[in-house]
Formats: C-alpha cells, structure tokens, sequence
C-alpha cells in the first residue's frame, strides 16, 4: 500500500512538473506549487509526511530525467 501511494504521488507530481516545464519554466519554479496541486487533488489518499516525501525524492532521482534536479531543489529547501 505505501509503495503505491509513493509511486503514484511520484508519477503525478513528476508529470505536473514536465507539463510545467513545457511553457520554459525551471523545475524550482514549479516543483513546491505542483506538489501543493497534487496533495490538493487528492488528500486522503495522500497522508503525507517528510519520511513519504523523502521516498518520493529517493523514487524520482533514480527513474526520472530530472530527478537529480529535485533532488539538489529539495535540498536547497532545508538548507
């Protein structure tokens, strides 16, 4: 059930992303509000908390062409 959720927040923040990035923006500008978008669409489902979020990061700098990009953008947030 975890991995699932992790990788459906994953896929639709990533995809959130991308579509943003189409019309010239940077990952830093989409990123926070996308995520917003995507816990917004679906709450329950998606019962967050910083250990989920840190799998999600993990998830995405592994599969994704831009996942290392998050990754140093996240790790600007806590710095």
């Amino acid at each position: 059930m975890l991995g699932t959720i992790i990788v459906d927040f994953a896929a639709q923040w990533a995809n959130l992303i991308e579509e943003r990035m189409d019309s010239q923006k940077k990952l830093s500008e989409v990123a926070m509000d996308a995520a917003h978008e995507v816990l917004a669409v679906q709450p329950m489902k998606f019962g967050f908390n910083g250990q989920m979020m840190g799998m999600v990061i993990k998830t995405l700098t592994e599969h994704w062409a831009y996942g290392v990009d998050l990754k140093n953008w996240h790790s600007s947030l806590r710095a």
